[in-house]
């Protein structure tokens, strides 16, 4: 069912709630908030960076005068979402796969990237299902069957929005606060959520497929790719090295070897501390086996050492711009809630920020060499048939 879920907190916030069509519905969204989403999280363990603890959530915001209506449309699509609307149901499938397939090109790169790392571990194996390739294959194969969808749909329902327990989650100031709790504006959302949990704890018990290298056929007369590997987390002291590793690799080397000479859109290299997911990547590139070289050789380049102290110091202030930027308020809740459930305190991110200032050439070579002489490295590349034919004899 995971991807059906993906599908579910697309289409929720679509649908009729509390008695109202679709359309009033929307109308209602759009004329007294700011919008509302569903989303899915994973919350990744920092203590084990295979384990994870996946949530639901449903976000919005609003100005001050409007927080009842906020909180009654939150309730209403929680207790009362519309899924017998066969042909809303329809209609929002149909818009959905068009996308889908229009955009499976500009995706390639995304889906090269999860497809990667999903036999790592359990957070990149529901990733991928989510909103991978995996997603796009089972949602197209069950686009024209509305009647299971919607009965999908129904079921998802009752299993995740009325059958589990909450967490609210707010963004305000003190005197907004002090409102909320002296107006009944909550109440229109809390007397909707179920008072016990009904559902099973989640268990997370699934089967992860073995990965390969491989090439996928699409549509399109370059390549999206990406070469990755499962390395040290968060919680390991290589982890922030790893980290600059990604900048100097795109400084220092791939975007000169990809871009400029190889005439690749663009390229380079990503770290996600989380999950510990490193990957090297190009896009709209017209080459195959150049590029896989290519990441190789950057690998081995900054392994090796050889970039400046200058050319450090500039990674470090690129990592810096990202781990130091602000959060404009109405995130700052839930993403301190997101760092209490993953175990990130605070300490822990000083921690992580005080290794990366201080790290040396010798860390970033130390913590890059296992990446670089690891032989279990997947390449996958998402390309133009006509492009796959004339290099898959130079492929090792």
């Amino acid at each position: 069912d995971l991807p059906f879920l993906s599908l579910f907190s697309r289409l929720l916030p679509e649908v009729g709630s509390g008695g109202r069509t679709y359309e009033e519905t929307l109308a209602k969204i759009h004329g007294t908030t700011g919008g509302i989403n569903a989303s899915l999280s994973l919350h990744i363990s920092h203590e084990n960076p295979n384990l994870c603890t996946p949530s639901f959530g449903l976000k919005g915001r609003c100005l001050k005068r409007n927080r009842h209506e906020l909180f009654q449309l939150l309730g209403d699509l929680i207790a009362t979402p519309n899924f017998e609307d066969k042909e809303r149901i329809q209609e929002l499938i149909s818009q959905h796969i068009t996308s889908l397939q229009h955009r499976l090109n500009k995706k390639g790169l995304s889906y090269a990237s999860q497809l990667v790392f999903a036999s790592t571990s359990l957070p990149s194996f529901l990733l991928e299902k989510w909103h991978g390739l995996s997603y796009y294959q089972v949602i197209s194969q069950n686009a024209k069957e509305i009647d299971f969808l919607i009965e999908k749909l129904k079921s998802l329902q009752k299993q995740i929005l009325t059958a589990a327990t909450y967490d609210l989650v707010i963004s305000s100031d003190h005197e907004q606060w002090e409102d909320l709790q002296k107006d009944q504006s909550l109440s229109l959302l809390k007397n909707k959520l179920p008072s016990t949990a009904t559902s099973r704890p989640w268990q997370g018990n699934y089967f992860l497929p073995k990965i390969s290298s491989q090439a996928r056929s699409i549509a399109t007369p370059v390549a999206f790719q990406a070469l990755g590997l499962k390395t040290a987390s968060y919680r390991d002291p290589e982890a922030p090295y790893l980290l600059l590793a990604t900048e100097l690799l795109q400084n220092c080397y791939l975007h000169t070897e990809i871009r400029e000479k190889g005439g690749a859109y663009g390229g380079g290299a990503n770290f996600s501390p989380s999950t510990g997911n490193f990957y090297l990547y190009s896009y709209r590139d017209p080459h195959l086996v150049k590029t896989w070289k290519t990441f190789q050789k950057g690998l081995d380049r900054i392994a090796e050492g050889r970039f400046t102290e200058e050319q450090l110091e500039e990674a470090k202030l690129c990592c810096l711009q990202t781990l130091d930027a602000p959060v404009i308020p109405g995130n700052r809740a839930i993403l301190a809630y997101g760092w209490q459930r993953c175990g990130r305190t605070k300490q822990r991110r000083a921690q992580f920020r005080e290794a990366l200032l201080s790290a040396k050439k010798e860390d970033i070579m130390k913590a890059l060499e296992p990446v670089a002489s690891n032989q279990e490295k997947i390449f996958i590349s998402f390309l133009g048939e006509k492009l796959y034919q004339k290099e898959k004899e130079k492929l090792p």
